[in-house]
């Protein structure tokens, strides 16, 4: 279950670096200007973008994630990842997820999200794939 629920996170944190916008900065660390995602880039250039393989009968998993939407924006500006107050009533709502290890699963996912996202905002942000 362990290898699983890494293969999982590890996917989870791959979107989220290849989604976010690119933050290219200044000296001082403001942001000087933004460049389209990773996503964004390999599509532009016809290529397909790395990820990790999913382990044999976690795509449902992987649909209730995205149906889910793993991020929530903050009043301030930036994300956070999706927390039980979501993943509770979206189990009742869809049905999609049942067990309490698949909310958990779920919620380490939003998580790894939303980590590989702000990763991702950094232009020498390593791809979570090629960390090991």
């Amino acid at each position: 279950m362990a290898g699983r629920l890494r293969r999982l996170t590890l996917y989870a944190e791959q979107m989220g670096f290849l989604q976010a916008p690119i933050d290219v900065k200044k000296q001082d660390g403001s942001v000087e200007r933004t460049l389209p995602s990773r996503l964004e880039q390999y599509r532009e250039a016809g290529r397909k973008a790395p990820l990790p393989d999913l382990p044999d009968g976690a795509d449902y998993l992987v649909n209730a994630f995205f149906a889910l939407r793993p991020t929530r924006p903050l009043a301030m500006g930036g994300i956070r990842a999706a927390d039980w107050p979501e993943i509770a009533p979206f189990m009742q709502a869809t049905k999609s997820i049942s067990d309490a290890w698949e909310a958990e699963t779920l919620h380490s996912m939003c998580s790894a999200f939303c980590d590989g996202f702000h990763a991702g905002q950094n232009s020498f942000g390593i791809s979570p794939m090629e960390r090991g």
